[in-house]
């Protein structure tokens, strides 16, 4: 098995499959991080592929391999501050047509996730966007705190502290709604 540092080494050298190799090992992060921040799909997708340019163009610039994904990640914050400063005026409600346009109706259990997928996303926007950014790297990219500090830009302690008032945050949001499930259950007795 090829070494991540081989396809970049190979991307700078202008190997396309290389790179396009690159670019599939990060879009789904990519993606995951920006719709923390986003509320289109059509600026989802805009950041993203702004983000995969600038590291086309850029790529020469890596030096540490290792570093070679939250350089990217880093990237993609920028870009989508760019858009959101831009739109700030824009509706907060996430786009259902994300939801449409990525799954299929086929089943119960597809419905099913689109409903948890859907409960999640409103649990999330109950944080702030730097909340919800450490939450993410953290949980779903297994980030280490002094990586979410260097790829944010912001003191470990920060990010500690960040991360466990979010994690209380999450965790106060799940009582309540359990506690309304179980008050509404009991009326309809």
């Amino acid at each position: 098995m090829r070494s991540l540092e081989s396809y970049i080494l190979e991307s700078k050298n202008g190997n396309q499959e290389s790179f396009e190799y690159l670019i599939n090992y990060l879009q789904n992060d990519l993606y995951k991080i920006a719709y923390t921040r986003l509320t289109s799909i059509d600026d989802i997708n805009e950041a993203v592929q702004n983000t995969i340019i600038r590291i086309y163009y850029n790529l020469k610039k890596v030096k540490n391999y290792n570093y070679f994904k939250t350089w990217a990640i880093k990237i993609l914050i920028n870009e989508i501050n760019k858009i959101y400063k831009t739109n700030k005026k824009r509706d907060s409600l996430k786009d259902i047509s994300y939801y449409e346009n990525t799954y299929f109706y086929n089943d119960i259990s597809q419905m099913q996730k689109i409903e948890n997928d859907i409960d999640f996303d409103k649990v999330m926007n109950t944080l702030k966007y730097d909340e919800k950014i450490i939450v993410i790297l953290k949980y779903t990219d297994q980030y280490t705190f002094e990586d979410i500090s260097k790829i944010l830009r912001l003191n470990i302690n920060t990010v500690k502290s960040k991360f466990f008032r979010s994690r209380e945050k999450l965790k106060k949001y799940y009582e309540e709604r359990n506690k309304q499930n179980e008050n509404e259950k009991i009326k309809k007795k």
